[in-house]
């Protein structure tokens, strides 16, 4: 009866050690970020200079997005200050609504400081043992890195362009995918800068006859307001936090093959062009309403529900047979021994 007792206390401590082999969260997202110094030594420079203004425009096809990022940069020294700016290229931050945010890869980047090309470089994270990793985003893989010089006491405009596809997203939990389109923009990268973010908009215009209907999630929600294809959040004095991130849930596009999304960039001066014409902080979006958009539901499937019945069966099932052994075998035992005694 003990050993009974000792199997059935062993696997119902060793399956609480079981890995979860299916990972909630939102994958391969498109996304965008601020940047960062990438040394560790220029880590110094954060509290003199400060993020006066950021404006994101955010083209969102079907599939892809071409995302333009302009940035009003403050050196509040009296000293020229010099230094590697990193730009994440993947990562993972985490929500409520979705566990993990996962994104991928960034196409075509490139950096202009003063409206003057700067020369990029790709650096992994572990090539180096110096290098600045930020706490406002885990996971980070790769940068793009390239040198920032800051007059003082002077803004220097830096303006970073690049394209992401978005339709190989997909939202799992358990062993539950559904496939959607996703593009989340990490806001609270800009933190580690001196003071707040005095004044920022991230526009997004809805492209390929994307309509608000397509729209199946936003986070935050009931924040972004509407003007006909156009979306807009403004804030002033913004220290960012996780929960400002934005994240966006749209209806799937089939996955676009590599052949495609090729073609694409390869169409990169078009696009980047295009998105120069849009003076998104000319759009006015008085009296507008916001967006209600809050589905980040599962739809479950057959498969996912077979799934995770086995799962629960290998986890679970061996503990509760024996349980029922056991019951059986005390029962047993205490009905053998009143019929004794009688």
């Amino acid at each position: 009866m003990k050993k009974i007792v000792y199997l059935i206390l062993f696997y119902f401590i060793s399956s609480f050690s079981w890995a979860n082999i299916a990972m909630p969260g939102f994958f391969n997202v498109g996304a965008g970020a601020g940047f960062v110094p990438y040394f560790r030594e220029d880590k110094i420079h954060l509290g003199k200079i400060q993020m006066k203004s950021e404006l994101i425009t955010i083209q969102l096809y079907r599939g892809y997005a071409v995302v333009k990022g302009e940035y009003m940069m403050y050196n509040h020294d009296k000293k020229k200050v010099n230094m590697k700016i990193g730009y994440p290229v993947n990562g993972t931050i985490y929500n409520n609504n979705t566990n993990a945010v996962v994104f991928q890869d960034l196409y075509e980047f490139q950096v202009n400081m003063n409206q003057k090309k700067s020369e990029i470089s790709l650096f992994r994270t572990d090539s180096i043992q110096e290098s600045y990793r930020s706490k406002h985003l885990e996971g980070v893989r790769n940068w793009y890195v390239w040198e920032g010089e800051f007059e003082p006491e002077t803004i220097t405009k830096v303006t970073v362009y690049f394209i992401v596809n978005t339709s190989n997203a997909f939202i799992r939990k358990g062993y539950d995918k559904n496939n959607s389109d996703g593009f989340c923009y990490v806001l609270e990268s800009g933190a580690p800068w001196k003071d707040a973010i005095e004044k920022g908009r991230i526009l997004i215009e809805l492209k390929d006859n994307l309509e608000l209907k397509d729209i199946l999630a936003i986070f935050p929600n009931n924040i972004f307001k509407t003007k006909g294809k156009y979306l807009a959040l403004d804030f002033e004095n913004l220290e960012p936090k996780p929960a400002d991130n934005i994240i966006f849930r749209l209806e799937d596009t089939k996955n676009m093959e590599n052949n495609d999304f090729k073609n694409i960039t390869k169409n990169v001066k078009t696009l980047f062009e295009n998105i120069d014409t849009l003076k998104a902080n000319d759009i006015s979006f008085k009296d507008s309403k916001t967006i209600d958009a809050k589905d980040f539901n599962i739809n479950h499937s057959a498969k996912g529900l077979t799934a995770n019945f086995l799962t629960f069966l290998a986890v679970y099932g061996l503990p509760l047979f024996m349980v029922v052994i056991g019951v059986f075998v005390g029962l047993s035992a205490i009905f053998k021994k009143k019929k004794n005694e009688i």
